[in-house]
């Protein structure tokens, strides 16, 4: 009788390391007589593991750390049909402000998918003072993970660029003008932080997000943490390979920032950069396996110029090993 491990493998071996449809964007399919130039510098990892997603990512001891920090007691728990988190096993929270008829604050914590989110429901007439320094918002927010139960050794340096700021003008009286430059203010500090699997990132810009108000109070904070099970290793792709699987229309063209109409009309295409990532969807949706892929950075080389544009690819090989089991 094949062993419960026997029968992930067997189910997982159906679909191959080279499938790419499960990667968000349009099939990607460069003319048969375009060249594709490989001018990556960077290495990538000889081997990287498919994991699967296990449910219960989240301990009693973390939960009950969560409600502490929101401040909610069992008298808070209730049920909604209204989540962003589509699991079976969702916990919900919220106090009630009777005075405004408004849920003031509220408390997601969805165990099958490793998912949390935070709100205190802001007074926006409060006023705006000590907000915490970067620094002292880094420390705070990974005092945050830590009794969310994550490793420091799980996560990258914290990610810049989450702030809000409010900007105030001085009045000249004389001109009915207000003073130009204005005083730009710090209202909530945001700190981020990205995960990492076998030194990848996710496919998500951040795991963690948290804002800290006046006084280093929290604001809000969403972490997406599925909990991992190592199943099989595969060797990574060869950049032969990758070039290969490129003129074969594996490749995925997802969404871009810029327009990449036209892109089909280039003479050539080179690979000027690989970044291996692991696909984790929006982080809300249920999962089974959490596989890595290629970022590739991209130029277009047309008769007078060129443009970048970014293709995702898969990075494994056929070949597999099994963890011990």
């Amino acid at each position: 009788m094949k062993t419960f491990w026997a029968i992930i493998f067997t189910c997982i071996s159906f679909s191959s390391p080279a499938d790419s449809t499960w990667l968000e964007g349009e099939t990607f399919h460069p003319s048969t007589n375009t060249e594709v130039i490989w001018e990556a510098t960077n290495d990538l990892p000889n081997g990287l593991w498919v994991y699967k997603v296990i449910p219960e990512a989240f301990s009693a001891a973390v939960v009950s750390n969560a409600m502490r920090i929101g401040n909610f007691t069992m008298k808070n728990y209730s049920k909604t049909s209204e989540s962003i988190f589509q699991d079976k096993h969702l916990l919900y929270f919220f106090d009630w402000n009777n005075a405004s008829n408004h849920v003031r604050r509220f408390l997601y914590i969805a165990p099958t998918l490793g998912a949390m989110q935070y709100s205190s429901g802001r007074d926006y007439n409060a006023r705006v003072e000590a907000v915490p320094t970067a620094d002292e918002a880094q420390k705070m927010a990974e005092d945050v993970l830590f009794q969310l139960g994550i490793d420091r050794e799980l996560y990258y340096h914290p990610l810049t660029g989450y702030d809000e700021t409010s900007i105030q003008f001085k009045y000249d009286r004389q001109t009915h003008q207000l003073i130009q430059p204005g005083t730009t203010n710090v209202t909530l500090r945001g700190v981020a932080f990205a995960r990492r699997i076998d030194g990848v990132r996710e496919s998500r810009g951040w795991c963690f997000m948290i804002h800290f108000r006046s006084h280093g109070e929290i604001e809000d904070f969403s972490l997406y943490w599925r909990n991992l099970l190592p199943l099989v290793s595969h060797p990574t792709l060869t950049p032969s390979q990758i070039v290969k699987a490129i003129k074969d229309g594996q490749a995925m063209l997802p969404p871009q920032f810029d327009d990449v109409a036209g892109i089909a009309d280039a003479k050539a295409f080179t690979v000027t950069k690989i970044t291996p990532r692991y696909f984790n969807g929006t982080g809300k949706e249920q999962m089974d396996f959490l596989k890595p892929y290629a970022e590739l950075e991209m130029r277009a080389d047309f008769a007078t110029n060129s443009a970048t544009f970014f293709l995702t690819c898969p990075i494994l090989s056929t070949n597999a090993i099994t963890a011990n089991k």
